[in-house]
């Protein structure tokens, strides 16, 4: 039976004791680890041989995402083309800059998405992604550095740094795809490393209100 996002979900980072690999389909599997680290496989054969290839770690590569690899490796295949010669040329480092990356995906994906998204996206782009890290690779942009940068921004509006995380995520993972770039740092980012979400603050009953309380 094929894998869910609810089941991963279900699975990841807890204590497992199942079965070490579970099948999805068209050769994807899921490796879990007993920490409940899932690791995304690709099972083939090569001159006879079976092997495996290993193509990311969830939830950096969503369940979606990880199918869609798959046609471009199965293709290598019928190329006669070894997967792993494939898949290292695949993420061989590029020079590509953030900005580059947000005109990619402006140019590319934006055009599908809603009005609302799109000015959300085109607001976090203009205003915070685009001037970062000029002239620099995504690349070569060291952890430190978008750590460095996230916590300023959540210093002053924590729910502000995670929103624009999964902004910035969606964005690089597009262009990954695309293969415009490689791996980038910022995959380690989790939202609860940048910012959170803001506890309420308890509401004042007003007088009106009390006085029907205590009436």
């Amino acid at each position: 039976m094929p894998l869910t996002d609810t089941k991963l979900r279900a699975l990841y980072g807890k204590p497992y004791f199942g079965k070490t690999e579970l099948s999805d389909r068209d050769g994807l599997s899921a490796r879990i680890t007993e920490r409940g680290t899932i690791s995304w496989q690709y099972r083939y054969r090569w001159q006879g041989k079976a092997a495996r290839l290993k193509i990311g770690r969830y939830p950096d590569l969503k369940l979606a995402d990880a199918r869609a690899l798959i046609p471009a490796i199965r293709g290598a295949l019928e190329r006669n083309e070894h997967p792993r010669v494939f898949w290292d040329k695949l993420h061989q480092k590029h020079d590509v800059t953030l900005k580059q990356c947000c005109e990619h995906f402006r140019e590319h994906h934006l055009p599908k998405l809603r009005p609302r998204t799109v000015m959300l996206y085109e607001h976090t782009m203009q205003r915070y992604f685009e001037p970062l890290f000029i002239g620099t690779p995504v690349e070569q942009i060291p952890f430190s550095s978008w750590l460095e940068w996230f916590d300023k921004i959540g210093k002053k509006k924590p729910k502000n740094a995670g929103h624009l995380l999964r902004r910035l995520k969606s964005i690089l993972s597009f262009c990954m795809r695309r293969n415009l770039m490689g791996g980038s740092p910022k995959s380690k980012l989790r939202i609860e490393h940048v910012g959170f979400q803001p506890e309420r603050e308890p509401r004042v009953p007003t007088k009106r209100e009390l006085a029907h309380l205590l009436g």
